[in-house]
């Protein structure tokens, strides 16, 4: 009878366990490195994860469904965000810039930005918030997506790039985040999501920079 009820606590306590940690938080594996970097530039949903006690970012992303490359925060005070497909294959990475020609255009008022680098450190493009009024957008902080020589693109967001639209207002992206369930509240999931129907699209690279933000806030307004 000791036997049984030894057994029986040791099941309820594995339930327990099951219910209270989840599904097993190790990385997915990920398809060779072409292919995980097609399925990333081409997906419509853009998915990663995170936890409210995670010191840094560390997420599989995943390409309408299914996991297609990683991104890792390294670094704290002069932290790099590195995108990699297949093996752990680097691809490029993300950082808060301060010491570039960016910051620094005459004429331009504008606060955060973030530049897009390859592994050989070589400027990809860039996204800054900037003070922006045109026949169509009232007076306010937008993020204007640039080129590796500071041109804008066709589409800005709003301050913390959940809208992503045209010159025009037309919107052609959105992010969003939710919280898990009752046993995993911390956990969250962001999403990029391109606007049905849309004819202009989104530059890979750019919804890693709207991840980066929605990131942001969360830990901002929810983290401890």
């Amino acid at each position: 009878m000791k036997r049984k009820i030894q057994f029986g606590a040791a099941f309820i306590s594995a339930v327990l366990l099951l219910a209270v940690t989840g599904c097993s938080s190790s990385k997915e594996e990920l398809p060779p490195t072409d292919e995980g970097q097609e399925a990333l530039k081409n997906a419509s949903v853009l998915t990663m994860k995170g936890d409210l006690d995670d010191i840094v970012a560390d997420s599989d992303i995943w390409a309408d469904g299914q996991a297609a490359g990683h991104i890792q925060e390294r670094g704290f005070w002069d932290s790099k965000y590195t995108i990699s497909t297949g093996s752990d294959e680097s691809w490029f990475y993300l950082r808060y810039v301060t010491d570039e020609p960016i910051n620094d255009v005459e004429g331009v008022i504008s606060g955060n930005t973030y530049g897009y680098y390859d592994m050989n450190d070589n400027c990809l493009g860039y996204a800054q918030k900037q003070i922006l009024e045109t026949d169509t957008l009232e007076r306010d902080w937008y993020t204007v997506f640039m080129d590796a020589d500071g041109n804008p693109k066709d589409y800005l967001a709003d301050d913390d790039i959940m809208r992503i639209f045209d010159y025009d207002g037309n919107v052609i992206a959105t992010g969003s985040f939710s919280f898990g369930g009752f046993f995993h509240y911390d956990e969250y999931t962001i999403e990029v999501k391109e606007e049905e129907g849309s004819e202009r699209k989104m530059d890979f690279e750019d919804k890693m920079c709207a991840f980066l933000r929605i990131h942001y806030k969360v830990n901002s307004d929810y983290g401890g």
